[in-house]
């Protein structure tokens, strides 16, 4: 079971009953150990921190915004997907 913290909300909830507290649960953000261009087009191999490993296909995002146009013209660009290490993050404010 994953920890949890108590946060103050201050607003009123539904039906306007107010909401004092919600139980907020803890989890840690996962990190992206590797990454590599899958066999097919847009398709991106990614090993966890934890081991496990996902495929993910995000042709739809590359197809549709026109920010990804060079991945598009340019298989190659895709294939050369990385990690970008941060070496000093900035830790999340609350």
């Amino acid at each position: 079971m994953a920890d949890s913290q108590q946060v103050d909300t201050g607003e009123t909830g539904v039906g306007g009953v107010e909401r004092k507290e919600a139980d907020v649960p803890k989890k840690a953000v996962p990190h992206i150990e590797a990454v590599h261009a899958g066999e097919q087009p847009f398709l991106l191999r990614i090993r966890w921190a934890r081991g496990e490993e996902s495929l993910v296909d995000v042709s739809g995002m590359i197809e549709t915004f026109r920010i990804f146009a060079p991945l598009r013209a340019d298989p190659d660009r895709f294939a050369a997907v990385k990690v970008r290490r941060v070496r000093n993050p900035r830790p999340l404010e609350r």
